[in-house]
This record gives structure tokens, sequence and C-alpha cells, in this order.
């Protein structure tokens, strides 16, 4: 280490501090590491008393009155302790909360700069003092108290926009409020407009003022797509939530077979017959809307039938014949039947007729009898109970076909579930939130998908060179235990894909599963522009000064 000589023979812009203000700012700025004594009597500001000099001689007394007349220190040679340390300058309470309202003012989003000017302005007009002393204060204050003045800063970027935030109309423009859309189109738009504001307004040029645009645009819509993502997955899991509570205790398909027969006898036992009138005016109303579609024997042949038998039906009601609810059951299986046709506009006829069968047989005035409304609506239910029993058929079809498949039981299930989805006239039964389920058999989960990949190279059940080759692949990749994982790994998908097949048979066998309502995204607490505003910031650098001298750094 340099002797204060040696410095000042380097530096001498030093030349006018004395040499106790030169090492202030030297230990100050460079070696505040080193314990102040050892460190003045490195540079040579603390004498060091010859050898055979002891404190009370004469001798010591004459030597440190010379380096007392040298503007040196002398050694420490009492007990006496060191005096005690005092805040520094600027570091006490008041000064602390100068330094946030300054720096509070100072970060104002735009209007910040301006503000700060304005206060310095009025400090220096009520104080007496110039502009540049006020400046150099706050200046010191912010040196002194940096934590204090960061704190300031933000707190004086974010309150603002917060409060800004609440007020009807701002909130929307600010995308705290609106759809996600909305909310992300506006949180980009206003963190673009504020961030360039703000850094024209601290002094940044023109390419500053462009690039905090562009930076403050592509940050603006994070937080509202982050809240929009968060939604998205809470909605996904609520909705699977809500569909596996539903299920629990679903019956199979013959069960469900048995409920619709006790309801259709309940149907027939009750006495009930249909309005000869009320089944004519439906009948011909429903004539009267295909002639308009101009039906066609030739190109719609099943519907056209189904018509004929409609008619037939009718003329034997008009005739005195009495038509039960099980009778316009009959007449329901033969539309529904048409309604899997994928001949022509078959099934846009045929579903009209059953969806005009099952609106009528609950009408006021279609039954007479006893309890007529009620034998209806139970007949609506035996339908409904026997359509998804057929459906259920379906899927333990499927499942049941799958076991026997020479690729396996995990593919074998996603081809059978596949061929139902791919079968118009089949498709057509099942509901869209029963494909969902089916269609998550055949596309399987990122996990079961990553479980099959892996399986491929393990040994399994199946025929054929490709699981043989597969699992001779992971034996040499892997040994042993690349055999375990593999072959485990496709247990694993096979288990998890059977459960989705279960699980899709559950969701057909139940009826009135609940539908979860998705969330919206709420009202965001904070301003998008708060994002992007404190990235692109232009702060002022916080100066280093040396009282009495330059700011260089020896």
């Amino acid at each position: 280490m340099a002797t204060i000589a040696e410095i000042r023979q380097k530096y001498p812009q030093y030349e006018d501090l004395s040499d106790q203000q030169l090492a202030d700012a030297l230990y100050t700025k460079s070696y505040a590491d080193m314990p102040r004594a050892d460190f003045d009597a490195k540079i040579g500001l603390t004498a060091t008393p010859p050898g055979g000099l002891t404190p009370g001689s004469k001798e010591y007394a004459l030597w440190a009155r010379d380096q007392a007349l040298a503007g040196k220190k002398l050694p420490q040679v009492s007990d006496k302790p060191p005096e005690p340390e005092f805040t520094g300058p600027n570091q006490d309470i008041g000064s602390k909360l100068y330094t946030w309202g300054g720096s509070h003012i100072e970060g104002t989003p735009v209007i910040g700069p301006t503000l700060i000017d304005w206060a310095k302005k009025g400090r220096a007009a009520i104080q007496g003092m110039t502009e540049e002393e006020v400046a150099k204060e706050f200046a010191d204050a912010k040196e002194a108290n940096p934590t204090t003045a960061a704190i300031g800063n933000v707190t004086g970027a974010t309150l603002p926009l917060l409060a800004l935030g609440t007020v009807p109309g701002a909130d929307k423009l600010l995308g705290v409020t609106g759809s996600l859309p909305s909310q992300i189109g506006f949180g980009m738009g206003s963190g673009g407009v504020i961030s360039a504001a703000d850094t024209a307004a601290r002094g940044g040029n023109a390419e500053d003022v462009v690039t905090s645009g562009l930076v403050g645009t592509a940050l603006g819509g994070v937080l509202p797509a982050l809240g929009g993502i968060k939604n998205a997955f809470g909605n996904k899991t609520a909705a699977t939530k809500a569909v596996t509570e539903a299920i629990k205790g679903a019956p199979a398909a013959d069960e469900l077979k048995g409920v619709a027969s006790q309801m259709f006898k309940a149907v027939d036992e009750a006495g009930v017959a249909i309005e000869p009138k009320a089944f004519q005016d439906m009948v011909i109303n429903l004539a009267e809307e295909a002639s308009k579609r101009r039906i066609s024997p030739k190109l719609d042949p099943k519907a056209y039938a189904t018509f004929e038998e409609l008619g037939g039906v009718l003329g034997e009601v008009m005739d005195g014949r009495t038509l039960s609810l099980g009778d316009l059951h009959n007449l329901r299986q033969i539309a529904q039947k048409a309604a899997t046709s994928s001949e022509g506009r078959d099934a846009m006829f045929a579903d009209k007729i059953v969806d005009a069968i099952d609106s009528f047989v609950t009408k006021p005035g279609a039954t007479i009898g006893p309890d007529g409304p009620v034998a209806g609506e139970t007949l609506l239910n035996a339908i409904d109970t026997w359509g998804r029993s057929r459906r259920v058929g379906l899927i333990e079809d499927a499942m049941e076909r799958a076991t026997n498949s020479a690729s396996g039981l995990e593919n074998g299930l996603r081809v059978e579930f596949r061929k139902l989805l791919n079968n118009k006239k089949l498709s057509k039964l099942f509901t869209a939130q029963e494909k969902a389920e089916i269609a998550r058999v055949v596309h399987g989960t990122t996990a079961t998908n990553v479980m099959r990949l892996l399986g491929k190279f393990g040994f399994g059940v199946g025929s054929g060179s490709p699981n043989a080759l597969g699992g001779t692949i992971g034996a040499v990749i892997g040994g042993l235990p690349g055999i375990a994982v593999t072959t485990g790994a496709r247990k694993l998908a096979e288990v998890a894909t059977e459960k989705a097949a279960e699980r899709a048979a559950k969701v057909v066998a139940t009826p009135n599963i609940p539908v979860a309502t998705p969330r919206a995204l709420p009202p965001g607490a904070i301003p998008p522009a708060l994002l992007p505003l404190e990235v692109t910031k232009k702060r002022e650098p916080i100066s280093i000064s040396v009282r009495g001298g330059a700011n260089s750094n020896p």
C-alpha cells in the first residue's frame, strides 16, 4: 500500500487536502474493510516510535512533540476506551424521512422528475438556498441512505398506479378489469405508453424511449396472461373434479337396462293414452316442415320411411285406435334408428322427429288419463336411461375387444375407442362431454404418452417383432435396470389407459353430470404497467463524493 507521500506524488490534484482528509477519503472509498488503526499505520499517517523509546520517558515525550508538530497521529498507549461512534451525517430519522419523501416524489411515473424539480425550487426559495445546494443536499441524503431511497423510488412508482387502478374507467385502461383479451391488450398498451413517457421525462434519448416503449408493451400483458393461464388450469382441475365426484357408484349397462324396463312398465300400467288431436297436430307440423325442406324418398329413404310410419299410425289413431305412451316410444325408437343414418339428410329429419316426441310427451293436454304428464316424464327418463345403457354397452364392448388385441391392452383400447369416435353413426349417440372422455382414451395424457413411449423399449404383452425389438434395445441400452424401468412404464401406461376407459363408461352411465362454471379472470390488484415500468425506469446513478476533494478514485 502506498504512503501518503507517494499518493500525493501520484495524484497532485489532492494537494489542497490535509493528510488526515486524504486518509479519510482513501479509507472511505477503498479500505473500509481494514481496521482504521492498521490502515493509518500502513500509509504512514500514524507515527511509529523508534526502537527503545517507551511512553513516559523524556525521549519519547520529545519524539511525540515533533510528530504532533508534523501533523501525524500518535499511537494509542493508554487503556482509555475508544470514542463512542455517533450516527453519521444524513443518517438520522429525519434525514431518512426526507430521503424517502424526495425519492417517492422522484419515482412517480412520468411526472416524478417535474414534481421533484418543483420541490427543490420551493425548498430553495423558502430556505434561502440555491437550487444547486438543495440538489446536493438531496444527493447527499440519498447517498447516505441508499436503501431508503430505493424504497421511496418503488413506492412512488407503485402507489399512484395502484390508486389509479381503482378509478372506474382508468382501471380498464390500465388492464386491471375486463375480459382476459381486454386486460392483456390494455396492459400492453398502458405498459408501453407509460414506460416510454417515463423514460422521456427522465431525460432518455429517442433510442431509450423507443426501447422502453417496446419492452413495456411486451411485458404489459404478462400479469394478465399469467392470471389467464392460472385460471385455465384451475377450470380444468375443477371440471375434472366435478366429473369425478359425480360418477362415483355409476351403474353398469345391464343395471341401466333393468331400470329403464321398470320405468317403461310403470308407464304402460298407468293407463295413460295419447290425446288423438294433439298427436295429429304434432305429425302434421313435422310433415309440413319436412315438405318445406323437400324430403325425398330416394335421397332421404330412412327418414321418409319413418314419416310414412308416423302417417300410418296417425291414420289408425283417427280411426279410433288408442295410442299408448309405449306405442309412442316405439315410434321414437324407429326415428332414433333413422337418426344414426349417414345417408342424405336422414339424420336431420329423424332428429326433428325425436325432439318433437320428447317435447310432446310432457306437454299439458298431450295425454289423457290419470297422471298423464307424470307418466310422460317417466317415459322420458326411461328413454334417457335406455339410451345411456346402450352407450355404456358400446364402451364395454370396446373394452372387451381391446383385451384380446394382439398389440396389447393399451394400444387395443386406443384403437377401439378411436373407432367409436370415427364411426359417424355411433358417434352421434354420445354427448360432447362423453366424446371428450372417449377422446382422452384415444389421445392419452402427457404422462400416459411419456410412459407409453418408454414402454416401447420394454418387453410386454403382444405379439410381433416391435415388442421384441424394443425390449432388446432397452436391454442393450440399460441392461436389467433398463428393462425393469421400460417394462414398468409400459404397464403403467396400460393401467392409466384402462382407468381412462373405465372413467368414460362411468361418465356415460351417469345422468346430469354438473358442469363446473368457468372462472373468469378477476379484477387485478396490480396494474400490469407496474411490471414494465419498474424494468424500464431510467434512474439516476448514485454518485459518491469526498468532502473537500474531487470525485476521482485514487
